[in-house]
């Protein structure tokens, strides 16, 4: 797995800069002991800082973040960042079953 270690909300963090286990339905991605998937907040900072943006690959990109509605989390659903020529955005309901060839996953965790 491609990392990075960058300052993040004042706290150290290795952060994964290629989407990983690509193609997989949400409830088939195995997330490593310690790290967790990003959330929709990391992406959006993380997309609106143009150094960052380069550095962790997020200029096209399209992988399964943690979900952030109460109401689509308690239904089961799942969210997923994408990044494409056309625009950016959040897909928030998906089913867990769901899958795209060009789908993946990033990870992050807290480092010391």
């Amino acid at each position: 797995m491609k990392t990075k270690i960058i300052s993040y909300n004042n706290k150290k963090i290795e952060i994964c800069i290629e989407d990983k286990q690509k193609g997989r339905s949400f409830d088939k991605i195995k997330t490593p002991k310690r790290w967790k998937l990003w959330t929709h907040q990391m992406c959006i900072d993380l997309h609106n800082d143009k150094g960052l943006r380069k550095i962790l690959n997020l200029e096209l990109c399209s992988f399964w973040i943690a979900q952030f509605f109460e109401f689509n989390k308690e239904n089961g659903r799942v969210a997923w960042f994408l990044v494409c020529p056309g625009g950016v955005g959040f897909s928030c309901f998906e089913v867990p079953q769901y899958s795209l060839d060009g789908l993946g996953v990033r990870f992050w965790r807290e480092v010391k």
